[in-house]
């Protein structure tokens, strides 16, 4: 991604940029000031390896709330995974997490052999209750597939519901914004989280801190656009499915009916 966003630069004339590629807490001091500082990936998207790394150095660089209702990164713990991918259906979760199409650095840490296998994941509605039994014994479940796929979101929410587990729709699929499924979560006495994730330091935050200077400062905003360019596969799928994101986007901007965004583009690295 960084090979590609310096290709980009060069061909465009940009020369005031520099490109790091190193854990937060290994970053080179003594660095300068900056006028903007953009991360192409958070520990909030690390899943298992970020987890192992917590958990074994007691670090808390880039955790925003380390214990929620006393729980702590380092307290979770992995029963059940599900892939589409052939090529990892049946592999310990150790070692899939680590295949292609997956591209994240390996981080400083031993990841530990959880003995779980990966499950095929759900293709259609037909597949949910073979997921509901695979959840036995997990308390939540945490869907983070591409974006762009709502009926794959609505299929997870459902096995959630049947396995009785708690669900966290990372995706911008509508599932925590849908009263359907909110008074069926609350009807079952389960908690639903969503829909989306923020990045710590991506374009929507930056955004954001803008349009508020803006307001702070009485000035009069006429109009603004974001243009998202990116090499994850969430942003692959959404070239060709981008409406729930584009929406998810502007429920997060404080100043939404005054924002256009371009349709996001995906960069092949």
């Amino acid at each position: 991604m960084l090979a590609e966003a310096e290709r980009q630069a060069a061909h465009r004339g940009v020369t005031s940029v520099r490109w790091f590629c190193a854990r937060a807490e290994e970053f080179p001091a003594g660095q300068g000031s900056f006028r903007v500082a953009t991360f192409a990936a958070s520990f909030h998207w690390m899943d298992m390896q970020g987890i192992a790394f917590y958990r074994q150095t007691g670090s808390l660089v880039g955790v925003h709330r380390p214990t929620v209702d006393g729980l702590g990164v380092g307290d979770i713990a992995f029963v059940a995974a599900f892939a589409i991918s052939e090529e990892k259906i049946g592999k310990d979760l150790t070692e899939a997490i680590l295949m292609p199409p997956n591209n994240f650095p390996r981080l400083d840490c031993d990841l530990p052999n959880v003995t779980v296998p990966v499950n095929k994941g759900i293709v259609d509605d037909t597949e949910v209750d073979r997921v509901a039994t695979a959840l036995a014994g997990a308390e939540v479940l945490l869907y983070a597939a591409p974006s762009g796929r709502p009926e794959t979101a609505r299929a997870y929410a459902e096995a959630a519901c049947r396995a009785g587990v708690a669900f966290i729709n990372t995706t911008s699929d509508a599932i925590g914004r849908d009263l359907v499924w909110t008074q069926k979560f609350e009807a079952a006495g389960l908690p639903l989280l969503g829909d989306d994730l923020a990045s710590q330091f991506g374009a929507s935050v930056v955004h954001n801190a803008l349009l508020r200077l803006l307001d702070e400062r009485g000035l009069t905003l006429v109009s603004s656009y974001q243009v998202t360019l990116v090499g994850t596969e969430d942003f692959r799928n959404l070239v060709e499915n981008a409406n729930t994101k584009g929406q998810s986007k502007l429920n997060a901007l404080s100043a939404a009916d005054k924002v256009q965004l371009a349709p996001p583009g995906y960069l092949s690295t």
